[in-house]
């Protein structure tokens, strides 16, 4: 059971009296105990200057879960120890119990096996579980990637130690998930908290992640901090795991475990490039890297780019955040190959397509009703002057595709949400073409300053509606700032006398003189 045996005392009848103590924070789940006639081996374990007993239960017979845990278990327990900060319950005892039943199960100072399972990377995932979901537990099941995430990830970190980063590398391709759902549990059900999917697999690779883009250093400095921060012995959520990351590295990673944590899905990346002699001795590269993902996410991460030329390989890290994003390269030497995303730092899939011809704009922005819209599409690629065609579908009321300028313009009349598709050709032979589809939505106008009551336009209704909200105890102005006609930062009477020179004395506009 948890903690050290203080006394045991033979009652008599073939019965005897243990007592045990635990002296350290327990969250109620990790309290546990086990009785039979075990078979008990007993070692030391030493770190630093510290050592304590490292105790082995088996079942009679199974020599096998004896001699795993004895193999295994001190040395996960060091390497742990390496990258987490030392074993959290160095005052007492770590051990390993073989009991009969199903799965396996992190118990605060001694773990439970069942009788055939008992590898070295569940003892890795249990052992891990002694720093996460045991010294720091997730302080709602909602957050519960901290627990199993974390010892998820300490079984690469162990095969990392004893096989090398090949062996690091294979191992987290086996955890990668590609399928929907967060990783925070919204609905807290057992098959939601414990989806092995998510909860384990994904969540690992969040950490692996998060380990490329920060480095080594800065991500197991981060792990560390978190270990003995505030929270240690004590509960954690993800928000409070990201101020800890933040506080060690010096900015802001909310980014990240926005879209990792409590988004869905992966980025599908497909990138594109060619290799041009620059006329001066040297090599253009142009290269695009698209997100097609059907997930509404759009990631925002650092990519590891391997580029192999004539005269040897240069790597370099670029930056990606939008659903395209073109990038101009230039080398000494020829390029005869892009890797992209090497070692795999990313959840994703990849592929490599013909640089040829692609439209740079992907999606387009809502369009309010009432108010002047344009946008003007791009193209990278082939061979000027592109062509632009509308292919089909419906614009929004009021707008217009200008082929010319590939321009799509007007006043939208009707809220609603329309979906077209576009064309672009260059002048190659043959020819290039590329084609994809957009939607637009037309939404509420914008909110006019000076507008206070909602009615769509500026007049001595506004006025009165200021006067009435400041000294009749009526509604406020929706939202606040556009009865802020004189750019004060709050609404006063002044606003309403403002509205009242610009309807009758030829005043400025409301919101003029705002920045």
């Amino acid at each position: 059971t948890n903690g050290l045996l203080i006394s045991s005392t033979d009652v008599g009848g073939g019965r005897k009296l243990e007592h045990w103590r635990h002296r350290y924070p327990i969250a109620t789940y990790c309290v546990a105990f086990c009785v039979t006639d075990y078979v008990t081996a007993v070692q030391q374990w030493g770190y630093g200057n510290d050592t304590i007993p490292f105790y082995t239960y088996s079942l009679p017979g199974n020599s096998e879960a004896m001699n795993a845990f004895a193999t295994y278990g001190p040395e996960v327990l060091t390497i742990l120890s390496d990258r987490y900060t030392e074993y959290p319950f160095i005052n007492e005892k770590m051990g390993h119990a073989d009991f009969g039943w199903y799965g396996a199960m992190e118990h605060q100072t001694f773990c439970m096996y069942a009788t055939d399972f008992h590898t070295d990377w569940v003892i890795a995932h249990e052992s891990g579980h002694q720093w996460w979901g045991d010294m720091i537990t997730c302080k709602t099941f909602n957050h519960i990637w901290i627990n199993e995430g974390f010892a998820s990830y300490s079984e690469s970190l162990y095969f990392e130690e004893t096989q090398g980063a090949t062996a690091y590398r294979n191992y987290m391709l086996t955890q990668q998930y590609f399928g929907p759902g967060s990783i925070y549990v919204e609905n807290l059900t057992p098959e939601e908290i414990y989806d092995n999917n998510l909860s384990y697999n994904k969540a690992s690779w969040v950490l692996h992640m998060l380990r490329g883009v920060l480095g080594d250093s800065l991500f197991f400095q981060s792990i560390r901090d978190f270990a003995n921060s505030q929270y240690r012995f004590g509960g954690a959520t993800t928000e409070d795991f990201v101020s800890v990351v933040n506080n060690t590295i010096g900015s802001d990673i909310s980014w990240f475990t926005n879209e990792w944590i409590y988004g869905e899905g992966y980025p599908v990346y497909q990138f594109g490039w060619e290799c041009k002699n620059d006329g001066m001795g040297g090599y253009d590269l142009p290269l695009f890297i698209v997100q097609a993902q059907a997930f509404p996410t759009t990631y925002t991460m650092p990519v590891r780019m391997r580029f192999i030329t004539t005269g040897g390989t240069i790597d370099t890290t670029l930056w990606n955040d939008n659903r395209f994003k073109y990038y101009e390269l230039s080398f000494a030497d020829s390029v005869t190959a892009v890797l992209f995303d090497y070692n795999q730092w990313i959840l994703r899939t990849a592929s490599h397509v013909p640089f040829g011809l692609k439209i740079a704009t992907r999606e387009l922005p809502d369009a309010p009703e009432g108010e002047f819209y344009s946008q003007t599409l791009s193209a990278v690629g082939g061979v000027l002057p592109y062509t632009w065609q509308f292919f089909g579908g419906d614009l929004p009321f009021g707008l217009t595709f200008d082929a010319g300028t590939a321009t799509i313009s007007g006043t939208p009349t009707f809220q609603a949400e329309y979906f077209f598709t576009i064309v672009c050709k260059d002048a190659s032979a043959p020819q290039l073409a590329d084609t994809l589809s957009y939607n637009i939505t037309v939404v509420p106008p914008s909110a006019i300053c000076g507008d206070a009551d909602g009615s769509g336009a500026v007049s001595i209704g506004d006025a009165v509606f200021i006067i009435n909200f400041i000294f009749g105890g009526g509604p406020a102005p929706d939202p606040i700032s556009v009865g802020d006609a004189d750019c004060s930062g709050a609404v006063s009477i002044a606003d309403a006398v403002y509205i009242i020179n610009y309807i009758f004395g030829g005043g400025p506009a409301p919101c003029a003189a705002c920045p």
